[in-house]
């Protein structure tokens, strides 16, 4: 709530244009396996003393079992917001340089700053605030998963919802009204989530949430559809302070999971209070050193998932024998000698070969048909069909390869 409250000041201090607006959010319930549930989030709602309110009555298009409701949650164009913000840095020697990939850091004084691209950056301190930390000092990804979740937009007539709503049980189904700057109302639908790297990125995840629209809304088209990467600390609190415990110009705001408005508005005033050397409330729940006995069972478990497509992959015989076999738009993981490599072949009928080792830790990377891309399941990182870095933590592509024929 403070969180909000900040940025609802921002975007009017700052003039800010990014359709802010304050919304009920609702957590619903389908049927009575999931009222349970709804309940659970009511009570921690009402121990949180937040204004948590029953209900069986959503203005949603569709009839819920079971709801509960937190009135005066925000709504904003997240794009147009962050925008906003860049455009007020400029100046004082402060700079945005977009497209420019970190490949490292050394922590100072002064710290540097190496590009992809060879170039070097001098600074007193740096915040690493990627997606996923970069940085393998801070062992973050043994203490995070990396998921996937999907979306549609879906263009429709008559009244929006007047809330916005998560499912409390899978499949998850989240609904969130837009009306763009023409006034046309749309409505985003998301869920399908999985864990990155798992076999079940499929396209069939966003057929299922068309389904869903097409179900319950009067739909005039599904023109746009997109994916979303979050990383999920195991003990369910962000990263927001120092690096590592002996860090002391190096900090990082990661982790936000799936909250990531409020959650990386909150880290960033943590760090930016480290910096100055002020104290923040935050400060200690958030610390990324912290040690949580609670999430030892979930540490042991991903640890395992980690293991199991560590060596377990390596075992798996592979898919096709030669690359004339991969039929277009899809993928394949061919036999090349004693090696596997993977080959996609596009639309057009071109083929594109890449090895299946990670350059982050050496997990074998799957195929993402819902995207077209090479997902590592060990620790998220993601890339493009020639083998270019679409997401950490790695930093360096995949090796390319000739198709076997």
């Amino acid at each position: 709530m403070e969180a909000l409250d900040w940025i609802e000041a921002t975007v009017r201090d700052c003039a800010i244009d990014c359709a802010w607006r304050r919304i009920a959010d609702a957590t619903y319930a389908f049927d009575g396996a999931q009222a349970e549930q709804v309940a659970s989030v009511e009570e921690a709602a009402r121990a949180a003393g937040l204004p948590a309110r029953a209900t069986t009555d959503l203005p949603l298009p569709f009839a819920v079992e079971a709801a509960v409701t937190l009135e005066g949650q925000g709504q904003f164009d997240p794009v147009r917001y962050v925008r906003g913000l860049a455009a007020l840095i400029p100046g004082d020697d402060c700079h945005v340089f977009e497209r420019t990939a970190v490949a490292g850091v050394e922590e100072g004084p002064p710290c540097v700053v190496t590009t992809d691209d060879g170039r070097t950056i001098t600074a007193g301190a740096v915040v690493v605030c990627t997606n996923y930390p970069l940085l393998d000092r801070g062992l973050f990804f043994a203490r995070m998963e990396a998921v996937r979740s999907y979306l549609v937009a879906a263009r429709v007539r008559g009244e929006l919802p007047k809330v916005t709503a998560i499912s409390a049980g899978e499949p998850t189904r989240s609904v969130r009204p837009y009306r763009d700057p023409a006034g046309d109302p749309w409505v985003l639908v998301g869920g399908e989530g999985h864990l990155v790297g798992s076999d079940d990125a499929a396209p069939a995840r966003y057929e299922a949430l068309e389904r869903f629209a097409r179900e319950h809304l009067d739909v005039i088209d599904v023109p746009h559809r997109w994916s979303t990467q979050d990383g999920m600390p195991l003990d369910n609190l962000p990263y927001a302070g120092r690096y590592h415990p002996r860090a002391r110009r190096l900090y990082v705001n990661c982790g936000h999971q799936k909250w990531g408005m409020t959650n990386a508005t909150i880290g960033a005033r943590v760090v930016a209070d480290l910096l100055a050397g002020r104290d923040n409330p935050y400060a200690e729940l958030l610390d990324p050193n912290r040690v949580s006995v609670r999430s030892a069972p979930q540490v042991a478990r991903a640890q395992l998932w980690v293991g199991a497509h560590l060596i377990g992959d390596r075992l798996t015989s592979a898919d096709a024998a030669s690359a004339e076999e991969v039929p277009a738009g899809e993928a394949r993981v061919v036999r090349d000698g004693l090696a596997k490599v993977g080959v996609h072949r596009d639309d057009a009928g071109a083929l594109h070969a890449v090895s299946l080792r990670c350059t982050h830790l050496g997990c074998l990377v799957h195929w993402n048909g819902a995207e077209r891309s090479w997902d590592c399941p060990c620790h998220g990182s993601r890339f493009g069909i020639d083998g270019d870095v679409l997401a950490g933590p790695a930093t360096r592509p995949l090796e390319r390869r000739e198709p076997p024929r």
